[in-house]
């Protein structure tokens, strides 16, 4: 398909898609962790949360009154207006464009992806708070599961199986379970070994498998803080997307020879249980 544009031309949502969304899906580790996502109509996105749910009546007798149950319901929402979009603007020169061994929305691909990628995981792993426009990431999120406070230099064997007990008894599922952590925190965890001295990371012995921590598997991103460790469902957290928009200036630096590219795009991501996030701080 031929990519054509006006002066200050929008893309199409199925071009952005192809330049941005889809490409941005790969290059994220964020959005690449499999934690559900929820696509806005430019609306906030409202989901029930999971601690609303309340208990089943029970087992109920043959052609016995069926009890009544009061629910407190309660929702979250993604996408409210205190979150700011991601901008960024980037310059291409027209001999780039011209010469470049790949075809234009590849190499427009190529030249946003990755600084905005950099952006959706800070905010989204480790974001701060509603007042800086920021999503608020998985590691500064409220009501989440404290496993206490040790010296990250002390870090334990013992530690990570009473996270790991908690987050049984918060309702986690071993299946989506995930161990989130900085390089730096991944370095000590990496030479533990439990009380039979057998080391408590397992790598990879198949392609495609990943490598896990007590049989759960983990992340290690530079945009996870090294005050903290978390062991989350990722099934039990939502991201919201809102519609992304790509616009080429090829006229804002036309004295320059030169094209714009126009980027906006806006994420977010809440707890639907934030119980199920489990969290050591580390000092």
């Amino acid at each position: 398909m031929t990519m054509t544009t006006s002066a200050n031309g929008t893309l199409s949502q199925d071009i952005v898609a192809r330049i941005l969304v889809d490409p941005l899906q790969q290059e994220s580790k964020f959005l690449s962790l499999g934690i559900p996502l929820f696509v806005s109509d430019g609306n906030p996105v409202r989901l029930p949360s999971l601690t609303s749910i309340g208990t089943a009546t029970g087992f109920v007798a043959e052609g016995a009154e069926i009890g009544e149950a009061s629910v407190a319901t309660s929702e979250i929402v993604l996408l409210e207006s205190s979150v700011w979009s991601i901008k960024d603007i980037v310059k291409m020169t027209r001999e780039a464009v011209e010469t470049s061994a790949i075809n234009l929305e590849s190499a427009m691909a190529g030249a946003i992806t990755g600084r905005i990628a950099q952006l959706v995981d800070n905010a989204l792993f480790n974001g701060g708070t509603a007042t800086t426009g920021s999503p608020i990431g998985v590691f500064n999120m409220a009501g989440v599961s404290s496993a206490g406070t040790t010296a990250g230099t002390s870090l334990v064997s013992s530690d990570l199986f009473e996270m790991q007990e908690d987050y049984y008894t918060n309702y986690g599922v071993e299946a989506s379970a995930l161990w989130m952590m900085s390089p730096q925190t991944h370095k000590f965890v990496r030479l533990m070994s439990d009380n039979y001295g057998a080391r408590v990371l397992a790598p990879s012995l198949a392609a495609g498998a990943p490598s896990t921590i007590l049989g759960m598997p983990y992340v290690v991103s530079t945009h996870c803080p090294n005050t903290a460790l978390i062991l989350a469902d990722r099934n039990q957290l939502a991201v919201g997307r809102a519609p992304a928009s790509v616009t080429i200036l090829d006229q804002a630096f036309a004295s320059a020879d030169i094209i714009g590219i126009r980027v906006s795009s806006r994420y977010d991501v809440k707890p639907l249980n934030p119980a199920a996030i489990i969290k050591k701080v580390l000092t």
